[in-house]
């Protein structure tokens, strides 16, 4: 009995398929050789993503060794650029890149109030990057976990901003003498050193760092005794 010629051709048909899944496998694999593995997390999820100006996706994608940048844009919110290096990644062990837009209007605030999952998602970065700010500074300044300290002359304490610069905060403390007068300020003179010194013994180079001092001797007009200075560059 003759076969269909459907049937008679199906042998051909399915070693097509096979060859071109495996030609697929193998072309997908020669464009990820070198390349390394990335989980981009936006928020919010449906924003539009390019990297390094070429259109992206979230989710899992391969990158070239080296910095890279991803850009998220989408209404409602602020566009969002992260800048990254793949060592970085490689090193943590931790594929994820997040990249955050911030809302710029009623509707974004709206939306992220009523889709949980990106509450979440800005809850666990905002912690994550409070914690990377934490160690980071930490590692630079150990002496900041001894801040602060108190005594008759005077007070250290520390602020960091939002880009992660550190300022010790010196608060001079002179008593029994008339603002403005010599005694003053050379007790004020006094006290900075004293400070100042406190501060290298724990290992700051205070030529480098940025220090305010309250009232500051070097700033003494004779009347006022809230002045401030900064000595060392921003970081």
């Amino acid at each position: 009995m003759q076969q269909p010629s459907t049937l008679r051709y199906l042998p051909f048909i399915l070693a097509g398929i096979v060859g071109i899944g495996v030609l697929w496998v193998v072309i997908v694999s020669v464009s990820r050789m070198g390349k390394q593995p990335i989980i981009i997390v936006a928020s919010p999820a449906d924003s539009r993503i390019t990297i390094d100006g070429k259109a992206g996706k979230t989710g899992t994608v391969y990158v070239s060794t080296g910095k890279h940048t991803i850009k998220a844009t989408r209404q409602y919110f602020s566009d969002t650029s992260v800048t990254f290096n793949t060592a970085d990644i490689k090193k943590s062990n931790d594929k994820k890149v997040y990249v955050i837009l911030p809302s710029n209007s009623p509707e974004g605030d709206k939306y992220i109030q009523t889709h949980s999952e990106e509450g979440s998602i800005r809850g666990y970065v905002g912690g994550k990057q409070y914690n990377d700010t934490v160690d980071t500074t930490f590692q630079k300044y150990p002496v900041l976990a001894q801040l602060p300290i108190n005594n008759i002359d005077y007070t250290i304490d520390y602020s960091v901003d939002e880009k992660k610069n550190v300022t010790f905060e010196i608060t001079l403390q002179p008593a029994g003498t008339k603002p403005g007068s010599a005694l003053y300020i050379q007790q004020l003179k006094d006290f900075k050193a004293e400070a100042l010194d406190w501060l290298k013994k724990q290992g700051v180079d205070t030529t480098k760092a940025t220090i305010s001092i309250t009232p500051d001797p070097d700033n003494q007009s004779g009347a006022s005794t809230t002045d401030t200075t900064v000595t060392g560059p921003s970081e």
